[in-house]
């Protein structure tokens, strides 16, 4: 008895996890604009089953930072992961790279994505 009630307990805090992750194949690109070499990029992402994220902070909308990348590139991405990680050298085509910085998904934030991009231009 005590092991079911442990299993219903996992199902449902592996249920609330599902709601509050972003999936990084299912989005929408709010926004984008290209600063020199590097591209800003409005990102919402969807929960699993279709619909916007709306119990997380700015509704699952996030702002993102990737350096030495084109809109060109980003239209073949199949995956945006706003996640912070080791650059990967086999990295493919239909993926985002790892992003160099991460805002707020409302207009300050964007302001400053724009202002991070713009401070990391090569003159």
């Amino acid at each position: 008895m005590a092991q079911k009630r442990k299993d219903e307990e996992l199902q449902k805090l592996r249920e609330e996890m599902a709601l509050i992750q972003a999936d990084i194949r299912s989005y929408t690109i709010l926004d984008a604009e290209q600063v020199g070499e590097h591209l800003v990029l409005k990102v919402q992402y969807m929960h699993p089953d279709g619909r916007a994220q709306k119990n997380c902070t700015f509704e699952g909308v996030k702002v993102i930072v990737f350096l030495e990348t084109n809109m060109k590139q980003a239209l073949s991405w199949k995956k945006i992961d706003p996640h912070f990680r080791e650059v990967d050298e086999k990295q493919d085509t239909f993926s985002a790279p790892p992003p160099a910085a991460r805002f707020p998904g409302d207009g300050e934030g964007w302001t400053d994505a724009l202002s991070f991009a713009e401070s990391k231009r090569r003159r």
